[in-house]
């Protein structure tokens, strides 16, 4: 029995692949490209807000703006959460916060271990084949 495609069978797989595959990539590079500034004007407004709360500690700093401005859907429950010491300490320094120091060991520590992770990726990786070059699998 020979299953085998024939040769412009398989070329023309190959080319409508390549073509989806091309189409797709230019559709997320110009939905990229479109969203993602405007995604990062929300973004600075939000943070240019919590900072200005943090700082004066004014609830009307959020009044009159959009949930978009925002980035979060209820303004009361963002104060209360911004008013607890425990999230105050996680926040960022750029807001206020110290959770820049308190993580730069642990960040550290993960930069140092970068190696070992792929190392241990690429052996899980070749796990397999040597499994079935043995003939167990």
């Amino acid at each position: 029995m020979n299953n085998s495609v024939s040769k412009p069978v398989k070329a023309f797989a190959f080319a409508w692949v390549f073509v989806v595959i091309v189409g797709l990539s230019a559709t997320a590079f110009e939905s990229l490209s479109e969203g993602l500034p405007g995604r990062k004007a929300e973004s600075l407004t939000a943070q240019l807000l919590i900072t200005e709360y943090l700082d004066t500690g004014n609830r009307e700093v959020f009044a009159g703006h959009s949930i978009c401005d925002i980035s979060y859907p209820d303004t009361d429950r963002l104060i209360n959460v911004l008013n607890q010491p425990v999230i105050r300490d996680l926040l960022p320094e750029s807001l206020g916060g110290s959770s820049e120091n308190n993580l730069a060991g642990a960040r550290d520590v993960l930069f140092h271990l970068h190696c070992l992770m792929i190392l241990g990726g690429l052996s899980l990786l070749a796990a397999p084949s040597r499994v079935s070059a043995r003939g167990i699998g």
